[in-house]
C-alpha cells in the first residue's frame, strides 16, 4: 500500500514541479523585458548653463509615463525644479495673468514635456536625473556647462 501512495504521490508531484519550473523561468524572463524597454528622455538644450534661477529644457521621452509629477537629481549636485516664481513671464502677459508652472506637459504629453530646473549652485559637469511619471519613470541626462 505504501508504495502505491508514493507512486500516486509521484504521478501528481511530477506535472506540479514541471509547472512550477515553467512559471519560475517565465518570471526570470520577464526583468530581461522590463530592462529593454527602459525609457530614456532626451534633453533640450543637450547643455543648459549653471548659474540660473530657472533653465527651460524640454524633455523628449522614449516611451509614456503618465503625468510628470516630478525630477530626482542626485543628492548635492545641486540641480532642481525651478521654483513657480522665478519662471520668467511673457513680455506680453497681465499681472493677472497664472504664474508658469515649472512642470508643463507639451503638444504630446505622453512622450514630451518642459520643465524649469534651478542650476544656480550646480557645477559644471553631466547629471543623470530621473523624471517621475503617474505610471513609471524615465532616465535623462542634463550637461551643465559654466558661463
Amino acid at each position: 500500500m505504501s508504495k502505491l501512495i508514493t507512486r500516486s504521490f509521484g504521478t501528481l508531484l511530477a506535472p506540479a514541479l514541471a509547472l512550477g519550473l515553467l512559471v519560475a523561468e517565465a518570471s526570470a524572463q520577464q526583468p530581461e523585458a522590463a530592462a529593454e524597454s527602459q525609457c530614456i528622455a532626451t534633453a533640450e538644450p543637450a547643455t543648459i548653463q549653471a548659474g540660473q534661477t530657472a533653465v527651460r529644457v524640454g524633455l523628449s521621452l522614449s516611451e509614456g509615463i503618465g503625468a510628470v509629477t516630478g525630477l530626482s537629481a542626485p543628492e548635492g549636485s545641486g540641480l532642481a525644479i525651478a521654483a513657480p516664481e522665478d519662471i520668467p513671464r511673457a513680455e506680453l502677459a497681465s499681472p493677472d495673468a497664472p504664474q508658469s508652472q515649472p512642470i508643463e506637459l507639451a503638444a504630446d504629453a505622453e512622450t514630451a514635456v518642459t520643465v524649469w530646473l534651478r542650476t544656480q549652485e550646480v557645477q559644471a559637469g553631466e547629471f543623470d536625473v530621473t523624471v517621475q511619471g503617474e505610471t513609471g519613470t524615465c532616465r535623462a541626462t542634463i550637461t551643465v556647462a559654466t558661463p
